[in-house]
Formats: C-alpha cells, structure tokens, sequence
C-alpha cells in the first residue's frame, strides 16, 4: 500500500485542501457498465446519493461515473463543505486527470482507524468508486476489488448539490465537465440533432425538386391542352364553310327534266347535271336537293 506520510507538497494543482489521505479505493455502482464482473448494478445505481438526502437525487438521474463516497461521518457532518467538491486521486504516485466529485458517503471508509494500511472490508480508509473509474485507476478493479490510493478533496465545485433541501438547482457547475458519462451523451445528442438537420434539408430540397418537376409537368400539360383546345375550336362545325346538303328526294321524272347551275353564294362546285334520264339509285343535285333516280 502506498505510505500514509505521502508528501502531498509535490501536487501540481493549487487550491485549497479540505481533506486528504491514504487508503483504499473500492467500487460500488456503475450507470454506464451495468452488468460487468459478474455483478449486476442496477439496484445500486438507483439509490438517492448522501449529498442530495433531502431531494432524493439517484445516481442514474446524475448519470455520472465520476460521483465518489467519502468517509459518511466526514460528510454527515458538513455536507456543504465537501458535496460537489472536485478529487484528485493518485495510485503510486501519479495523479489522475479524471474530473471527480464527492457526491456520496462510504460506510465502509467512516469504520475503523483513518490512519490503517491494512485491507478490512467491515472497515477501512478510503473512497468508493465507479466500476468504470477504479477499472481506469487499476486496470484489473475486477480481478483485485481494492486498489492502494491517496486522495486530496480541494475547493473547486465540479457539481452543485441541493445539500440542505432549499431548492438550489442541481447539476454540473458552469465551466464544469464533472458530469462524466452525461458530457459525452449531450455531445450525441448534438451530433444526432445536426444529422436530423441535414436529413431535414435534404428532404426539403427533394421536395422542391418535386414541387418544381410537378408544376413543369403541369404547365406542359396545361399546353397541350390548350393546343388541343384550340385546334378543336379551329376545326370545330362553327368554323367550317361547307354547303348545304340537300336533303329532298324527287320522282324519277322530276329527274329527267331537271338542271342545276351553280350560284356564287355556294361553298363548292358543282357540275350541272345533264337532262337526259340518270341511271336508276344514283344520286344527283337538282337545285339545293339531293336526288335519286328511280325506277
């Protein structure tokens, strides 16, 4: 285990510490891998969080892996102090750059001396991690379940926590990236809402392109109708000069003795028709009637 005289003077960040120390890192839920190293986490990830015990605000609705469980009575006792507050954690040494933030209490780490450097699971220093983060701290959190950390909780706030039930609005502090798991889902929402923008405007591009296509085909069509229209009009019966078709029939002896000329008021030419007798069923003009020759 890391030495509990670790000197933290050698830290490259600034802000004022409002409670360090060594022991152990466990885990105790995950929102992200729910089901992993044979545990299921669907219970603990519904559990109301320490820092919000008034409005209940569970770990899902936080949807967060960066949330971690400090020593309970440490907490209990000043919740205002240390709730959102940001973690610099360090395994042998070296400093993670995860953006953590005290949210919960850890029974395990309030139990047993503050100063021990041996594993107890009824009792023993610490922090409670993610699965996600202590897997991310170790590299083998499964296979090991406790890690050796030292741990430094300053004064900046990653998270705002309604700690007393006044109504203060919970959620990231402004400028802050401590929501974790929450960050990286705005950003698909993001980049789904920019997808559905384009989608969009294809979709709207098509459909000008088929309003335009329908409209073209219905002024081409409105010409040929008007095209039809007016050879039907240039070739309609009003339009067309013909001649009266006679439509009176005579005896065969009216035919025989029977002459037409032609007038100038007629539409067509006509040849007179001779006097002698015409064959019988023909037909032939005699004036503005058309006759038959009969028997």
């Amino acid at each position: 285990m890391a030495a509990a005289g670790l000197l933290f003077s050698s830290r490259a960040y600034t802000q004022q510490s409002l409670n360090e120390g060594s022991g152990f890192g466990t885990y105790y839920y995950d929102v992200e891998q729910i089901e992993t190293c044979g545990t299921s986490f669907s219970a603990q990830n519904q559990g109301g969080v320490m820092c919000s015990h008034i409005t209940s605000l569970p770990l899902t609705k936080i949807n967060s892996n960066y949330v971690v469980a400090m020593n309970n009575t440490l907490l209990r006792g000043n919740m205002a102090k240390y709730c959102g507050k940001k973690v610099v954690v360090s395994v042998s040494g070296v400093a993670s750059g995860l953006q953590l933030f005290i949210g919960d209490g850890c029974e395990r780490c309030g139990t047993g001396s503050s100063t021990s450097d041996t594993w107890e699971a009824a009792g023993a220093p610490g922090l409670d991690f993610s699965y996600s983060v202590l897997n991310e701290l170790s590299g083998s959190a499964c296979a090991d379940g406790h890690i050796d950390i030292t741990w430094d909780i300053v004064d900046e706030t990653l998270y705002n926590f309604d700690t007393d039930g006044s109504g203060t609005a919970q959620g990231p502090a402004s400028g802050s990236s401590g929501s974790g798991s929450s960050s990286s889902a705005a950003a698909k929402v993001a980049t789904t809402a920019d997808t559905s923008t384009s989608i969009s405007a294809i979709q709207e591009s098509t459909s000008a392109t088929q309003e335009s296509t329908s409209t073209s085909q219905q002024s081409a069509s409105g010409a040929k109708t008007s095209a039809s229209s007016a050879s039907q009009a240039t070739n309609s019966p009003a339009n067309v000069a013909h001649a009266d078709v006679p439509t009176t029939m005579i005896t065969a002896e009216g035919a025989s003795t029977t002459s037409y000329t032609p007038t100038t008021s007629s539409s067509l030419e006509v040849l007179a028709i001779s006097t002698t007798p015409c064959e019988t069923g023909v037909w032939q003009c005699s004036g503005n009637n058309l006759v038959q020759c009969l028997d």
